[in-house]
């Protein structure tokens, strides 16, 4: 090999790195929205009475711009 070869694989492994990690976070993101709306489901069936928000509300706060209060005040709610 020679030195152009062996830049070409390091850049190659460099971005299967950053599509690793891209990937990591987007299973990240599934996962807790898919835990949030569980244990907003949860709570409900459990008799939680004074939750304001619906199961896909308390996901839905985390994609729509607003207050930081929002997402962090629905989990704080259960």
């Amino acid at each position: 090999m020679n030195a152009t070869n062996q830049d070409l694989l390091l850049m190659m492994g460099g971005v299967a790195a950053i599509l690793l990690i891209v990937l990591l976070y987007l299973l990240t993101i599934i996962v807790h929205c898919v835990w949030t709306n569980r244990m907003n489901k949860n709570a409900r069936a459990l008799g939680a009475r004074d939750m304001e928000h619906t199961p896909a509300w308390a996901v839905g706060y985390y994609f729509i711009p607003s207050p930081v209060e929002r997402p962090v005040g629905e989990l704080a709610r259960v």
